[in-house]
């Protein structure tokens, strides 16, 4: 409903324009208007003040004077009509309603997933016909394909350490290949009791460590199938292979974790954010040095074969042939050659820094996803519908591409939060949105297809159109410029008060200030030069007050949100 006054009628009946809102307000809303009492008992009345049709808001009285009442339909229109368009949805270049769904903190993303798939099902049935409900967003398959990566990741170690050990034997391998499940096991119950979860990041932690958590168990248990060759027996074969390197393999594991701890030492939002990849890291590493001094040498006294004393395999003389004809000759040329090992070693260090112009250098990469967004922003004022052009625009351009399989359009403000660290903007009107997907995302072949969009996207004249895809990291928040200004002020005071109480800072305030007018500086020069007599007299005295240290009330006064700034002998000089 719209109530549109009539501001010429208005001045004639001499009623400002806030009256018209007042009485449809006053009129409108439940008051009480006393009790009555029946069968022995009170009862409150209240009278109900909603409309039951557009003349009874016609019919509210505004005013009455000299025998005539001015009502508000004699000075406003009042019509069914729809409200201000703050904003406009597009779904694949059709209007369309967004609904979003987000688990709460600590939920099963699967769980969340499925019981609302279940209900959106039994809504779908109740739609009519003219209305179609898409599926567009799904973060479960986003989770789904990092778990698919970690189970590819894992079957790919255990393979290789199959492949690795096979001059040791097969029951070697079976050996090793216990660490990595008995380790990932380890490192999800210590992260879960550390108060982390299983999201993207750990589980990025634990494919890292997939890597490096097998090298102790490799270690010990080729040096006990070595004492085992030498004709020890398996247990006092594992005893001698642990106490051999086991301050080794203790040293070795120590240097992978001081290369993780840091990262969990980064402050604020960016160590938070990726915290839980190094913790994953650590306790799996940390869990793969228990299982290969504890649990391996047993598993090895009992699972190697006995009667290995002496004997090899062809496997085994072909990796040792290999070591001896290729490995040991550059061994020993290097070390017969000390000057040549380092030069070409420095050599090959320098040429490899020629590589990071092509890899290119990123605190959080790119997301490796087929999502994208597109930012538009029109100028400042510009109306929903003026916004909803450029916006019409974009999407018409990524409509011509069929490998782009879903766009939400959004004008006027912000589209729904996909993304953890993609805060979208709040109403706007001169703001637009679209989020996008491609069917599949190859590095090499979307590069292009980017390039292509973003030239078209750069001629739309009068609006500014930024395709990005999503990045990793926390969110970031915009700079509080007030902040850093009040900032900036309160350490000019703390200086101020610092070269008072100390000689040598008027040098700093001088080349600080060389920037000024000539007239300016010979001023401030002449008044440096009585306060440093007056600090000089006042250190001879032992001490100062704030009049020596200003120069008057006014030059020591100091505002009151710099005081917390100062310390030491400054603020007490200020006080």
């Amino acid at each position: 409903m719209r109530i549109a006054a009539d501001l010429d009628r208005l001045a004639a009946y001499r009623l400002p324009i806030t009256s018209v809102a007042e009485a449809v307000q006053r009129q409108g809303q439940d008051a009480p208007i006393g009790a009555v009492e029946a069968g022995g008992r009170r009862f409150n009345v209240q009278g109900s003040g909603a409309f039951a049709s557009l003349d009874d808001i016609r019919a509210t009285p505004l005013r009455a004077s000299e025998g005539s009442l001015v009502r508000v339909g004699d000075v406003a229109e009042i019509a069914w009509a729809n409200d201000e368009r703050t904003h406009i949805t597009r779904f694949n270049g059709e209007r369309a309603l967004f609904v979003s769904v987000q688990a709460r903190l600590g939920q099963n993303v699967f769980s969340v997933i499925e019981n609302a798939s279940r209900q959106i099902d039994n809504f779908e049935r109740s739609l009519p016909a003219n209305i179609t409900l898409h599926r567009a967003f799904d973060q479960s398959e986003t989770v789904s394909h990092r778990l698919g990566t970690l189970g590819r990741d894992f079957t790919i170690a255990i393979f290789l350490v199959l492949l690795t050990l096979l001059p040791l034997g097969f029951r070697a391998s079976v050996v090793v290949m216990v660490s990595i499940p008995l380790s990932l096991a380890i490192g999800v119950v210590a992260l879960h009791a550390l108060g982390y979860t299983l999201n993207q990041l750990s589980i990025a932690g634990f494919v890292l460590a997939l890597g490096l958590l097998v090298d102790d168990s490799i270690v010990v248990t080729e040096n006990i199938a070595r004492h085992l060759r030498n004709g020890l027996k398996p247990r006092d074969a594992a005893i001698a292979g642990v106490s051999e390197i086991n301050v080794a393999v203790i040293g070795c594991t120590a240097t992978l974790l001081l290369a993780f701890l840091p990262i969990m030492a980064l402050p604020e939002g960016a160590g938070a954010f990726i915290r839980s990849l190094p913790v994953a890291v650590v306790a799996t590493i940390t869990a793969s040095l228990v299982v290969a001094l504890t649990i391996i040498p047993f598993l090895a006294s009992r699972l190697l074969p006995r009667d290995s004393a002496g004997k090899s395999n062809a496997a085994l003389d072909a990796t040792m042939g290999a070591i001896h004809s290729v490995y040991r000759p550059a061994l020993h040329y290097a070390l017969a050659h000390p000057r040549k090992t380092v030069l070409i070693g420095l050599a090959a260090f320098f040429l490899s820094l020629g590589l990071i112009p092509k890899l290119g250098f990123s605190l959080f990469p790119e997301n490796d996803s087929p999502y994208f967004v597109i930012d538009i922003e029109t100028p400042q004022g510009a109306s929903v519908t003026e916004t909803d052009r450029a916006v019409a625009f974009a999407d018409s351009v990524l409509a011509e591409y069929e490998d782009i399989e879903w766009r939400f359009a959004n004008a006027g403000r912000g589209n729904p939060q996909i993304y953890y660290n993609e805060i979208p903007p709040e109403q706007i009107s001169n703001v637009g949105q679209i989020y996008g997907r491609f069917h599949h995302w190859n590095r090499t072949e979307g590069a292009h297809i980017v390039a292509a969009i973003r030239e078209r996207l750069n001629a739309y004249p009068g609006a500014r159109i930024n395709f990005r895809r999503f990045s990793n990291g926390p969110p970031i928040a915009a700079p509080d410029r007030g902040a850093d200004q009040r900032a900036r002020s309160c350490r000019h005071w703390r200086d101020r008060r610092r070269s008072n109480a100390h000689p040598a800072g008027h040098a700093r305030h001088a080349r600080h200030r060389q920037s000024r007018s000539r007239a300016a500086d010979r001023s401030r020069t002449q008044y440096r030069h009585r306060r440093n007599r007056l600090a000089r007299r006042a250190g001879r005295r032992g001490g100062f007050s704030a009049a020596h240290c200003g120069g008057g009330a006014n030059r020591g006064a100091i505002p009151r949100s710099c005081r917390r700034f100062l310390s030491g002998g400054a603020a007490r000089a200020a006080r």
